[in-house]
């Protein structure tokens, strides 16, 4: 069992106090305890500004920091060396003389202190002697090098967040009510487990969205209490995976104010603890909204310059990956509201991307017919290859660390990371009518890899042998995906049609 330290738990609590500007509280409690909030917005981001020299912002930051001595010294040193490169020697010489790390130099280390004031005294300055016989983009990095293990970045409302993925786990497991209004202090007897894997063949609930729009895109919620669809029309509406009505428990469906787009909606994404949703349209717009409330928190006006094919959050739901048409993916930053990162190198569209488990790297798959694997910290692209069939790839996503899942329009692929083959998942032509494979999902529990065509067979395959088991005819005519429930035997297909027809074991 993971033990929780009694410090992790009052820095959770000044976080709160912190966001909820209660200063003479979080002053008090951070006196009182000895424990600091040693936390900025974005540590990546932080590190950035400390490599690109905005020493306004970092000083700022650092001040409010708990860090040793010897590195603030160190972070200080730099700042005086590049204002007596610039030839700002009044401004260098009041750091040195003004600022507690380097007064504390003074009496630590007087030769170094001395040294820094002979610096600002000499009229010719050696840029390769001042910072030590190196360049002053390698002294930035060296700095923001030795910082990165002592600065972290949190999410945002982290006491909320633990409660609140606490409720949603007793949820999950039964031990309290999912829709009911919650005594967080009380419990109930566990009504639901989790079920066995089995194929999805018997129809049940189907949605209609009439004449004039369909469904570009499903996403259950992580409870497994509905699902969301973002539609041709721009409406993104949450529905009970049980009934098949809009929920009636979320208060701006009910008064039939709905989140919106003011064009086709080709993505969505849920965050793992379904607090937040991750809306793409066809021009390049992702919106991130509160599901609890219907209210858009960011929006992305050029997150990419074409249709977003697709969304996941990091684990922390701190981030956004996308992917585009215009053959990018992007991380973006939801609280900065920025692309934090690109990766570019496909030569056609990129329909799918996502994170892996440890969020170190991010696979895509495009159109060229390639799957590449990026690492996320560099941007470099570690790993590119070709589908074995040489077919437009269409979605890809990590089964394990060592196997990923990649689907084309022809078959589906269980491959390691490096791209060797390893299982196969292919449609014969005598059962379907030639139509191509549209959408790919696992089964909760790993037995089965499931797909659908664009003609509306869908097919059960065998996970660990690539055998088929079953393929049924569902009727639906020009599909367009699926998505499986997170916890029991229920599939959500959609078509152009208009129709979302959920499958039920």
């Amino acid at each position: 069992m993971t033990e929780i330290e009694a410090k992790d738990v009052v820095k959770i609590v000044l976080q709160f106090l912190k966001e909820s500007e209660l200063t003479s509280t979080f002053e008090s409690l951070q006196k009182e305890s000895g424990v600091t909030l040693n936390t900025v917005d974005d540590a990546d981001e932080f590190l950035g500004r400390i490599k690109e020299g905005k020493w306004d912002q970092v000083l700022l930051e650092v001040a409010s920091l708990d860090l040793p001595v010897t590195k603030v010294q160190a972070l200080h040193e730099l700042v005086v060396l590049e204002l007596i490169e610039l030839r700002e020697v009044e401004t260098a010489r009041s750091l040195l003389r003004q600022s507690e790390p380097l007064s504390l130099l003074r009496s630590e280390n007087e030769d170094k202190y001395i040294e820094l004031e002979k610096a600002c005294s000499r009229t010719v300055v050696d840029v390769k002697q001042l910072y030590g016989g190196m360049s002053r983009q390698k002294r930035r990095n060296m700095v923001a090098k030795m910082l990165k293990g002592e600065v972290r970045s949190v999410p945002p409302s982290r006491l909320m967040v633990l409660i609140g993925q606490a409720i949603k786990w007793q949820q999950q497991e039964g031990l309290l009510p999912s829709s009911a209004a919650l005594d967080v202090f009380s419990g109930a007897i566990p009504t639901t487990v989790d079920e066995e894997d089995a194929f999805p063949a018997n129809k049940d609930i189907a949605i209609s969205f009439g004449s004039k729009s369909y469904p570009e895109c499903v996403a259950f919620l992580p409870d497994g209490s509905g699902f969301v669809t973002g539609s041709y029309d721009g409406f993104v509406e949450v529905w009970d995976s049980l009934t098949g009505a809009l929920k009636q428990d979320l208060e701006y469906q009910k008064n039939e104010k709905f989140m919106m787009h003011e064009t086709a909606v080709l993505s969505v994404a849920v965050s793992p603890d379904g607090v937040l949703l991750a809306t793409g349209d066809k021009t390049g717009t992702v919106k991130v909204w509160k599901m609890s409330s219907g209210k858009c928190l960011k929006s992305f006006e050029a997150a990419h310059s074409d249709g977003i094919t697709s969304l996941s959050f990091s684990e922390e739901r701190n981030k956004v990956l996308s992917s585009s048409f215009d053959g990018k993916v992007r991380i973006h930053g939801i609280k900065s509201g920025k692309m934090l990162k690109e990766f570019r190198g496909h030569e056609s569209f990129v329909q799918a991307a996502r994170f892996s488990k440890d969020e170190d790297s991010v696979l895509s798959a495009s159109v060229d017919c390639t799957i590449a694997r990026w690492d996320v910290l560099s941007g470099d692209c570690t790993k590119r290859f070709q589908l074995p069939n040489e077919k437009p790839a269409i979605d890809v996503r990590y089964c394990s660390e060592t196997e990923i899942l990649a689907t084309s329009s022809g078959a589906a692929f269980l491959m390691s990371t490096d791209g060797a083959l390893i299982h196969k998942y292919e449609i014969k032509k005598t059962i379907d009518d030639g139509g191509p494979i549209v959408a790919c999902a696992i089964s909760n529990h790993g037995e089965y890899v499931y797909t659908i065509t664009e003609a509306g067979t869908l097919t059960c395959f065998e996970y660990k042998t690539g055998k088929l088991l079953q393929s049924l005819k569902t009727g639906i005519k020009r599909a367009i995906g699926l998505a499986l429930h997170p916890r029991k035997n229920l599939l959500a297909c959609y078509s152009q049609e208009g129709v979302v027809q959920l499958f039920r074991d």
